[in-house]
């Protein structure tokens, strides 16, 4: 677009700058309006820089001055940083406060303090900005919190806003000489989070300002003991700032009542909490570094400060109190710095007053001395080298000083800067531009200065009015400081003379020489301009493509502000005030560089510099100013009135279903969600910004409609990335931001782990209601007609598909709740259904069929003998497998009363089976152990058991033999044997038999038998023998009838243990059935449980992309 601009070809015979090349090209009236802002701007940098420059110089004259008139002694290298006396007493209020104890009276939207209140209470600028609160513990020091000081360290940045008088007199505003941080200060728990501040100079004793009182020793006020806090904190959280100081009471907790409200991020060594545990009181932001004072009873009460404000979980919230850094602990320590002894290292405000000699000096007054004691060699070498060190460190204090001297110029015109996208690399870049442009200064002869006098008035740095000359005599460098200043006022008069109403750059024409192309593709250029109220003209090296004309603009304006200070330096000009300068070659005018080097002129330069480089020469930069330069708010709906509605369309593209935890009922899906909507105050013309379609902005720069995710399981409803916004010329955005989202899906574990489980991503608006917004599904079209995305899109090449779930229905629903009213954030939300259905391989491989093979040994019970004594044994261990399986599946499910999963179902159904064994198992063994002497066996018994169950249960047992004729052949033949028997018995007695000399050893006589009886007759011999064998018969017949009973016995004890056999056959005929079924039944419920065939039940339509509907 630029380069058709500059097409635009003026063929002009100007004898002074064609040099023989009649072909010309004028840059167009927009670029030279672009470049004469811009130039204005540089010029204004220039004119403030030097009204700085001279500030600072006045302001040692002041100090000087006023430490010559007091009664202390100064410091030879920085007179102003002694302190003065103490402003008044400690502690001691110009007036009372107000009652702050009432309902709601507190820093974050309570009761305003009356002025003079607060006399310590001082106030933190950041670059003019407020950030956050002090106490004033003595006449040069503050004390406040260590986070403040987070990221911006530069004492340059920073001042201190004293408190003002009880009559509303004005406050006074000191430069910060020194921060001073907690050496062991911890920025992740702001565990010892407080700071000195060396103040530039002391506050006066005339003033409103007082310091606070210190603790005296370690012991601090009991808990519940009522103590005042103050601040300009926001009224209340994330809120404005207060105008005026606010005030409360707040009572001290103990250290048990504030570790149980805030945890363990409070450290009670060296933080106190206080506050109300129902909330409504409290510090909160901006009120950071605050004082909690208490007051101290006597004959004058007096404030004595025991806390400094440090952190708090957000503002007046019940059950946090806020929390405080205790100041008792580390009354050494301030003691310690605030009475440090003078070698501490110069502060850069201490080297920029400080006026270097030429040739070093072994002094130790001066701030060098400190790098030379820091020097390991002999004192005469280390002097040269400290020196050096020094003036180094004062090099980069200077630069330091011009950044941030520009820095605020440029925030002072951040309205034509904000939409530029580079604006966030001008800090970083800031400093190497600086080392490039910064010389040392080379300050013009007295000869050539112009009039001393400064004719600014008000907005301008007019020269102090110097006291009597003999002042300068009885006050040791006070001359050399006024000398200064008069060479910075003559120096830099050809800027401050300018009023400011005549201070505009007006490049009126540039003409470029087609033929003089250089090597970097620049062209030799004719400029007339008008600078200051003077007409300049002058050569420089321009460009015509937009890479080259970016390089040469802010050269060009570094040539326009070298012309016009030379041409400010003129006393006489010539020919109706025009000024002509050649600076494009050798034409330069000699000796223009030494007259154009100073800090002022170099910080003008490099003001120029930054400012063009915003121009618009890159169309998209360009087309940013143009969108976003015309006041758009990004806090206003993109509505033409208020009646008007919004239109937000979304959709959702799944990349990854990462997990669903059924215990936590969480389900974690990666999503991209397309946002869309109209915004017609972004809308541009392709044609007049060169053909650009598309335009990418940061997504904090303009409105978003705020859609967030309603049933979250973590509290994070915003997106957490935010990327890059998709503008289209018909003012169309396109918002695509990645998010892992944590959602609640509620878990029915009824058919585990052969489930379903139908989860949905609700997304709604918390800030704008269906009066403000619509929401609707994205749209696309296909063949001319549209068609609304109505499923979850997922990408085959993008997606990863998940182990143990698998998609079955993603549906996508516009869902309005009539009942309930348009201007509630309830009334519409956009739904996105996620039916999945379990993949059930892995538990069935590693939990169903360990179970149930564990659940079917049970029947091998039945198949142990009873005289082992192991069948209640394997009975339990099964029972103990089982209860551990139960454990295991109880932590992958919620612990929820509504259903029992499926295999818990088989797990309780086999422990109640396996306890029937148990219970089988141990009548049973009741059973085999029976006997003839404890139990009767009946006949019904032995008929049902022995008999009858046998023979169903295919139960086989041995036959009874019945007795052979050899048997009885065998028992009849023994009556021989006992006739001989008894014969044998007949002769010889039985002792005999055993022992034939045992009557012998007892000395008696042998017993008369009938061997040795003299025979007798027939008969009587017959008697004697019957008599003889008759004992033995008798016993004879007692063993037969004992081992009849013996058999008897052992057979009526064979007879239990049959049945008992019987029992534990009918019992793994009942059990093993039982088993097979209820398995059967309990595991056929989960694999006929299938996703119902539509996502909706009633509704036909799938919800695919197969199907659309098309509108």
């Amino acid at each position: 677009m630029l380069l058709a601009v500059l097409l635009l070809l003026l063929p002009l015979q100007d004898p002074q700058s064609a040099q023989g090349h009649p072909l010309y090209m004028r840059l167009p009236p927009s670029t030279l309006q672009a470049l004469s802002a811009q130039g204005t701007k540089a010029l204004q940098t220039a004119q403030k820089s030097a009204q700085w420059a001279v500030k600072l110089v006045v302001m040692e004259i002041q100090h000087r001055l006023h430490e010559c008139r007091g009664p202390g002694r100064s410091r030879p290298q920085a007179p102003f940083l002694q302190d003065s006396p103490e402003p008044g007493p400690c502690g001691e209020r110009l007036r009372s406060t107000q009652n702050v104890t009432q309902a709601y009276g507190r820093i974050v939207g309570g009761s305003t303090a009356p002025p003079g209140a607060w006399p310590w209470l001082v106030r933190l600028q950041l670059s003019g900005q407020p950030l956050c609160g002090g106490v004033l513990v003595a006449a040069s020091w503050v004390l406040t919190a260590a986070h403040c000081f987070a990221g911006a360290s530069n004492e340059l940045l920073w001042t201190v806003k004293l408190a003002e008088g009880p009559r509303g007199e004005q406050a006074e505003e000191v430069p910060v000489n020194r921060i001073l941080p907690h050496p062991k200060f911890d920025p992740r728990t702001f565990h010892n989070d407080l700071a000195l501040v060396q103040l530039w100079t002391p506050a006066s004793p005339a003033g409103a300002a007082r310091s606070v009182c210190l603790p005296q020793g370690p012991r601090e006020p009991p808990a519940g003991t009522s103590c005042a806090i103050a601040g300009w904190g926001a009224l209340f959280q994330d809120g404005p700032a207060a105008e005026a100081v606010r005030e409360a009471r707040v009572p001290l907790l103990s250290a048990d009542t504030c570790r149980r409200a805030l945890g363990p991020g409070l450290h009670p060594s060296t933080m106190l909490c206080a506050g109300y545990l129902a909330g409504g009181i409290d510090s909160c932001q901006g009120d950071s570094g605050g004082p909690l004072t208490c007051s101290e009873p006597g004959p004058r009460p007096r404030e004595v400060l025991y806390g400094v404000t440090s952190w708090g979980d957000g503002c007046g919230e019940p059950g946090k109190p806020g929390v405080y850094t205790r100041v008792a602990v580390f009354k050494d320590w301030l003691q310690e710095q605030m009475t440090a002894p003078s070698n501490r290292e110069p502060s850069c405000r201490e080297l920029l007053a400080w006026d270097p000699p030429e040739e070093p000096l072994a002094d130790a007054a001066t701030p060098c001395a400190f790098y030379a004691h820091l020097c390991p060699g002999p004192e005469g070498a280390c002097v040269p080298l400290a020196h050096q060190q020094c003036l180094q460190r004062r090099r980069r204090c200077e630069l330091r000083s011009l950044a941030h001297t520009l820095l605020e110029l440029l925030r002072g015109a951040q309205e034509s800067f904000r939409p530029r996208p580079g604006k966030r690399r001008l800090a970083s870049v800031l400093a190497g531009h600086a080392l490039s442009l910064r010389e040392p200064p080379r300050h013009p002869s007295r000869e050539q200065r112009l009039h001393a006098g400064s004719r600014a008035a008000g907005a301008r740095i007019s020269k102090p009015r110097l006291e009597q000359r003999r002042d300068a005599y009885g006050c040791p460098g006070l001359e050399p400081l006024r000398q200064k200043l008069a060479t910075l006022q003559d120096t830099h008069a050809w800027i401050l003379q300018v009023p400011l109403e005549r201070l505009a750059m007006n490049f009126q024409e540039v003409l470029a020489d087609l033929g003089s192309k250089t090597i970097t593709g620049l062209f030799r250029a004719w400029v007339r301009a008008g600078l200051g109220g003077q007409h300049v003209v002058f050569s420089g090296l321009v460009g015509l493509e937009p890479a080259t004309l970016a390089r040469s603009l802010p050269r060009l304006l570094v040539q326009a502000l070298q012309t016009f200070r030379l041409a400010a330096q003129v006393e006489a000009e010539p020919k109706g005030g025009q000024m002509a300068l050649w600076t494009g070659g050798a034409d330069a005018r000699p000796g223009w560089r030494d007259r154009m080097e100073g800090p002022v002129l170099t910080l003008g330069l490099l003001a120029a510099l930054v400012v063009c480089g915003s121009w618009g020469l890159n169309e998209e930069e360009r087309l940013i100013q143009h969108l976003f330069g015309k006041g758009y708010n990004k806090e206003v709906r993109p509505a033409e009135n208020q009646e008007e509605s919004v239109e937000i369309s979304l959709a959702l593209t799944l990349s990854n279903l990462i997990s669903l935890k059924e215990v936590e009922e969480t389900l974690t899906t990666n999503v991209w969600i397309e946002h869309g909507w109209m915004d017609k105050r972004l809308q541009w013309d392709e044609k007049e910004f060169g053909n650009i379609s598309v335009l990418r902005l940061p997504s904090d720069m303009l409105w978003l409609p705020d859609i967030v995710l309603e049933n979250n399981n973590d509290g994070f409803f915003q997106i957490s990335y935010s990327c890059n916004v998709l503008i289209y010329p018909s003012g169309s955005v396109y918002w695509l931001p990645p998010a892992i989202f944590r959602s609640s899906c509620p878990i029915s574990v009824t058919y585990f782990p052969f489930d379903w489980q139908n989860c949905s991503l609700k997304f709604s608006s918390l800030k704008y209601t269906a009066k403000e917004i619509t929401l609707s599904l994205k749209q696309e079209e296909e063949d001319g007609r549209s068609y609304p995305v109505e499923w979850v899109i997922i990408d085959p090449e993008g997606f990863t598909e998940n182990g143990e779930w698998e998609i079955v229905h993603r549906p996508a629903k516009v869902n309005v709740d009539p009942s309930v009213p348009l201007d509630s954030p309830n009334h519409q939300y956009v739904t996105f259904y996620l039916i999945i259905r379990r993949k059930p391989l892995f538990y069935i491989i590693n939990i169903l069929v360990p179970c149930v093979l564990i659940s079917f040994m049970i029947n091998l019970v039945f198949y142990l003998p009873a005289d082992c004594g192991e069948k209640t044994s394997v009975a339990i261990s099964v029972l103990l497998a089982q209860s551990v399986f139960l454990l295991l599946i109880s932590k992958r499910l919620p612990p929820t009363s509504i259903a029992i999963p499926l295999i818990g179902k088989f797990l309780l159904f086999g422990m109640v089976l396996v306890t029937m064994v148990v219970v089988i198992c141990v009548i049973v063994l009741n059973i085999h152990f029976r006997t003839p002497s404890t139990h009767v066996l009946s006949e019904g018994v032995k008929k049902l058991f022995l008999e009858t169950l046998p023979e169903l249960l295919h139960m086989s047992r041995p036959a009874e033999d019945e007795p052979s004729p050899r048997t009885l052949v065998r028992r009849s033949s023994s009556l021989g044997y006992i006739s001989k028997a008894e014969e044998y018995f007949s002769l010889k007695s039985r002792s005999d038999l055993m022992f034939e000399k045992q009557s012998e050893r007892h000395g008696l006589a042998r017993r008369l038998t009938t061997a040795r009886r003299p025979p007798a007759s027939s008969e009587q011999a017959q008697q004697e023998l019957f008599s003889e064998l008759r004992p033995a018969v008798d016993g004879a017949n007692f063993i037969v009838n004992h081992m009849r009973d013996q058999n008897n016995y052992n057979e009526e004890k064979d007879c239990w243990s049959r049945v008992a056999c019987t029992v534990d056959r009918l019992c793994l005929f009942v059990v093993t059935p039982v088993m097979v079924v209820g398995t059967a039944w309990i595991f056929l419920q989960g694999i006929y449980n299938q996703p119902p065939p539509q996502p909706f039940a009633g509704d036909p339509f799938s919800y695919l992309e197969q199907d659309k509907r098309f509108i």
